[in-house]
């Protein structure tokens, strides 16, 4: 599970991590929570994070907050749409500039699992995002 740059795959620093598991009889449902930061002085960071994922993981929401060198908060979470409408929508909102945030479960490669994919469009530079997957 990490955070990196669309394209070159550069990885994008993370400062902290931790889980919040609450197991019951034989099911488990954890949390997962990841901070990452831009420290680019000028430059928003168009990013991925890849998440492996089983038949057996069900992923429930994805939140993302994003707090700005001003102290101002932006915060995101997974809507499912058609994947098509999601792309454009996406795609548009990176071509005005706007933060976006964007999930897909990607096709296997290979021998690689299933992964997850969340695109984080326009990263804002000196800025710290705030990742949680809720899963069961």
């Amino acid at each position: 599970m990490f955070l990196v740059q669309k394209g070159t795959y550069d990885k994008i620093p993370l400062t902290s991590v931790h889980f919040d598991v609450d197991i019951e009889q034989s099911y488990a449902n954890f949390t997962m929570h990841q901070t990452y930061v831009n420290n680019e002085e000028n430059k928003a960071l168009e990013t991925v994070f890849l998440m492996p994922v089983s038949e057996s993981l069900a992923v429930h929401k994805i939140e993302i907050e994003f707090v700005l060198k001003d102290g101002t908060r932006k915060f995101f979470e997974t809507k499912v749409e058609e994947r098509q409408v999601a792309i454009q929508k996406y795609d548009d909102a990176v071509a005005t500039g706007k933060t976006v945030v964007m999930s897909t479960l990607s096709e296997k490669l290979r021998n690689i699992k299933q992964m997850l994919r969340v695109n984080l469009g326009n990263f804002p530079p000196m800025s710290t995002a705030y990742l949680k997957v809720i899963c069961s």
